[in-house]
């Protein structure tokens, strides 16, 4: 009699523990969710389907979740202002209006340039270089501010080569304002391009890198700049680079003091009056807060002339030993050609050897060497049209075996024998121009300041 209860507890007892199992199993799997609300009981009205019954969803429908009652749904952006008219080229104070009303959305500004038809375009040489942007955002202060630096160009140009600017607008209290721009900051005229916005001159901040490039009759000149923010003004480190053709404009860091190097290559100018040319590779270093030409590389040639300007560049920088191997390359390398400046190429190669012949008596005499004599000695055997400026040095050098007397005495002598100075200037304006005082030992003006250094043009009278 005792077991019975017991049997009828366990009867009542299972099935109650089957369900909890089965709630617990649900509820660990994610089935049920704790913190849902429970399903309404349904009515007569809303009868519960029976669960063998088909579904009738369409099964080609798109499943879509249900948002999370947590997640935030997004925001509408507000559209950019209406640009408006277009302005009258430059347009600064609408730019900064612009800006101002877009809150400085860079694309905005951007479309609003597009829309007034002031889209920068690029100067013919410039192109492959230059940043395809209209607006770039950058902290050049370093402030922590993005400032907007935008390209424009004149869409009814007053110039042939076109007009562009770089303007750069930062956000003051209430509004943006222009704090530069290239067209009142002296640079040439012509179309701007955006070469770089980076630190260049390794004082942590972005500086900006561009250049205007104006197309005359024959030959394009690109103005190369780099714009940095110092003391409270942005401040050019670079002016006065200018290259003709420009097929490179590079920044580089080739000493590796995080401090860029501007490299341009180029420099061929495009008219027949500037005579025979080689383009070369001139590298620009920063130096007490500007950039200055620092080394000029020319490309190789092989015109008899541009052999003798080596020559002439080796002697002034007091190379001797180069100049001397130059200058003999000259008289006897039969493979360097005429440049066609002369009557004949026979003319030109009878002359240029002269010229050298007598460079070598004052490069022998600077190393106080006595081939000095026989190299006279064969100047005066080939009657070449040097042999003046030859004898004149010796007569002023044998005395005081002094190369100031020496020189002073082919000034002298060039002064009443012109003929040969225009010997020397017949090769057009972009190469080397030569008075009394370049005859001796000078480069001539007109190639770049270091090719030149070396020689201390006050250091005696008539030396050149």
């Amino acid at each position: 009699m005792s077991s019975t209860p017991s049997l009828i507890h366990r009867q009542h007892l299972l099935p109650a523990l089957a369900l909890l199992l089965a709630l617990s199993l649900l509820l660990s799997c994610g089935v049920l969710d704790e913190r849902q609300e429970p399903a309404p009981t349904p009515t007569a009205s809303a009868p519960v389907s029976s669960p063998a019954a088909t579904s009738t969803a369409d099964p080609t429908a798109p499943v879509t979740s249900p948002t999370p009652a947590s997640e935030t749904l997004p925001t509408t952006v507000a559209p950019a202002p209406d640009p408006g008219p277009a302005p009258a080229f430059p347009g600064l104070d609408a730019l900064a209006d612009y800006a101002t009303a877009a809150e400085g959305d860079p694309e905005a500004v951007a479309a609003a340039v597009r829309a007034w038809g002031m889209e920068p375009q690029a100067g013919p040489s410039l192109s492959a270089m230059a940043q395809d942007r209209i607006v770039v955002a950058a902290d050049l202060t370093g402030d922590g501010q993005e400032e907007l630096i935008v390209l424009t160009s004149n869409p009814v140009p007053q110039t042939i080569s076109g007009e562009g600017n770089l303007t750069i607008m930062s956000a003051g209290a209430d509004r943006y304002e222009v704090q530069f721009d290239a067209l009142t900051d002296g640079a040439s005229e012509g179309l701007v391009s955006l070469l770089a916005v980076q630190d260049i001159n390794g004082d942590g901040r972005s500086d900006v890198a561009y250049a205007s490039e104006s197309c005359g009759a024959h030959t394009c000149m690109a103005d190369v700049r780099v714009l940095s923010y110092q003391s409270d003004d942005y401040l050019q480190l670079a002016s006065g680079i200018t290259a003709a053709y420009p097929d490179l404009l590079a920044l580089e860091d080739r000493d590796g003091d995080s401090v860029m190097e501007i490299v341009v290559h180029g420099n061929v100018i495009g008219s027949v009056g500037a005579g025979p040319q080689r383009a070369s590779t001139l590298v620009y270093r920063l130096l007490e807060g500007r950039y200055r030409l620092s080394e000029v590389e020319y490309d190789p040639s092989d015109l008899l002339y541009f052999r003798v300007v080596d020559g002439n560049i080796a002697l002034a920088q007091g190379t001797i030993n180069e100049a001397i191997a130059i200058y003999t390359e000259v008289i006897q390398n039969d493979s360097l050609q005429a440049s066609g400046v002369f009557a004949t190429p026979e003319e030109e190669v009878d002359a240029l050897r002269s010229f050298a012949r007598f460079r070598l008596i004052v490069a022998y005499a600077m190393q106080e060497e006595p081939s000095t004599g026989r190299e006279l000695a064969l100047i005066r055997a080939e009657a070449g049209p040097f042999v003046p400026a030859a004898e004149a040095f010796w007569a002023g050098y044998a005395e005081t075996r002094s190369i100031e007397a020496g020189c002073a005495a082919v000034a002298e002598v060039a002064e009443i024998r012109p003929e040969m100075l225009d010997l020397l200037n017949s090769y057009g304006y972009a190469n080397p121009f030569f008075t009394e005082l370049d005859l001796c030992r000078g480069t001539g003006t007109g190639l770049p300041e270091p090719v030149a250094a070396g020689l201390d043009p006050g250091s005696c009278a008539g030396c050149g």
